[in-house]
């Protein structure tokens, strides 16, 4: 009797097994067949950016155990070097390469770098301000510049970007107001504006959980975010078209383009009405190096699934920007990293490692050098003549 008994609770055992193997491989295959997005655990880290009414989003003070890129309490990502009365003043904006993404530390983003460089071969004290936001267009960087220069001061001012304005022009083709802002903003408002009514937000997260190792755990996660997704969509919060496979090119590089350049024309008539001068720089990425390594190619597939097309997009886009410029100092560095082709500078498609931060910092500052001595002179000019 005990034995039948034992048997049964083994048949049981064996049959859950089983039948959890299955579900497993199924949904395995599930997974892999699809390429469904797994179960994300980084949710629960505090988040880098908060929601701004108008920029859309900006960076957080934060200096916790465990971020590479600290901000200050203005939530501007830290230049190590402080001086109690610098000699100039210069303000950097852009997008996460700016802010210091692939980087190791505050110290060796482009923006410490250029301090840094500034002070040792010019003995000049350069208090350089990073402006720069992960994720920045030149919508952004220009509303931010704009709010910054109401009530602090700038010598110089210098955007280095260019990408995400190509990206989102790529990605984002159909839909004008991402020239502007992300789609992902748009969505974030109503979510905001449905928060301030009081009303119910459904968000589908499971916490931290070993589970996540699962397959099917993460094909369930899945489909919890899909009935959310469902939920919103019904209750009027509209979900941004997610970065699918792209198999031809969006028409719209020359549209874009002329609105890329005029917000950073906007830039430059701001920066010269606080009394400043404006230089904008076009970024280098992978996409623009002739030979990257093979490790970087790697990298940057992993980051972008439509990488080669992508790459013809965002150089295309390039060509009809520089085409197009007349009203502002432009530098092209796109090519930076082509003079030194055996080291590797790229740790995905657009972000430096710190070899790579410093030689464009270097590069930033040989173009700076003469509008630093420019303005260095002429204050001791006007000091003279007093």
């Amino acid at each position: 009797m005990k034995f039948e008994k034992h048997k049964k609770k083994l048949f049981w055992v064996l049959a859950y097994i089983i039948l959890f193997a299955v579900f497993e491989g199924v949904s395995f295959l599930l997974v892999l067949i699809f390429d469904l997005q797994r179960y994300d655990e980084s949710l629960f880290k505090p988040p880098y950016n908060t929601f701004h009414p108008y920029l859309g989003w900006e960076a957080r003070p934060s200096r916790m155990k465990g971020v590479t890129i600290m901000t200050d309490e203005n939530a501007h990502s830290i230049t190590p070097l402080t001086f109690e009365n610098p000699d100039i003043n210069i303000v950097i904006t852009g997008g996460s390469t700016m802010f210091g993404v692939g980087s190791s530390s505050n110290e060796m983003t482009v923006p410490s770098s250029l301090e840094r460089i500034i002070y040792e071969r010019m003995n000049i004290k350069a208090e350089v301000v990073n402006l720069s936001v992960r994720g920045y267009q030149s919508f952004q960087e220009m509303l931010s510049l704009h709010r910054f220069l109401k009530s602090n001061k700038a010598d110089i001012v210098l955007s280095v970007s260019g990408t995400n304005d190509a990206q989102h022009a790529f990605y984002y083709s159909s839909d004008i107001r991402s020239a502007s802002l992300p789609l992902e903003v748009y969505k974030s408002v109503a979510l905001i504006h449905k928060a301030e009514q009081g009303e119910t937000i459904i968000r589908v997260h499971p916490g931290r959980s070993k589970l996540r190792l699962l397959n099917s755990f993460n094909l369930l996660y899945h489909i919890a975010k899909k009935a959310s997704s469902l939920y919103s969509n019904i209750a009027g919060v509209k979900e941004p078209s997610p970065r699918n496979v792209i198999t031809s090119f969006p028409d719209n590089i020359s549209e874009r383009v002329k609105i890329t350049i005029t917000n950073y024309a906007m830039m430059n008539q701001n920066a010269r009405e606080y009394g400043a001068r404006f230089v904008m720089f076009l970024q280098p990425t992978l996409f623009t190096k002739s030979n990257p390594k093979e490790k970087e190619v790697r990298l940057g597939k992993r980051m972008e699934k439509n990488y080669y097309i992508r790459k013809e997009y965002g150089n295309l886009y390039y060509k009809a920007f520089r085409s197009s410029i007349n009203n502002f100092t432009y530098y092209d560095l796109s090519k930076v990293f082509d003079r030194d082709n055996e080291t590797e500078t790229y740790v995905d498609i657009c972000h430096y490692n710190d070899f790579g931060c410093y030689k464009l910092a270097e590069a930033i500052y040989t173009h700076i050098k003469p509008l630093i001595e420019m303005k260095i002179n002429g204050r001791q000019e006007e000091k003279q003549s007093l």
